[in-house]
């Protein structure tokens, strides 16, 4: 397989995340996608896996913290 040489911006373009679409995504939203995944997620032990490094916590955005698009009047 040919090695493909690719610069740290072109990588953290793609790596983008949509907060619009993590903010609205529901428990409901995640159980069904994980039900039509067949994904088993009975085992999964997410604060091990934060804690080795494997994944990071986020929290939801507070929409009262978020500034303002708004012109000033």
């Amino acid at each position: 397989m040919p090695t493909v040489r690719r610069s740290l911006d072109d990588i953290r373009r793609e790596a983008r995340v949509n907060r619009r679409i993590v903010d609205e995504t529901t428990e409901a939203d995640i159980a069904r996608q994980a039900a039509e995944d067949d994904t088993d997620t009975t085992g999964l032990d997410l604060t091990a896996m934060v804690r080795n490094g494997r994944a990071r916590r986020v929290t939801a955005a507070n929409p009262q913290n978020r500034k303002s698009t708004k012109p000033a009047a």
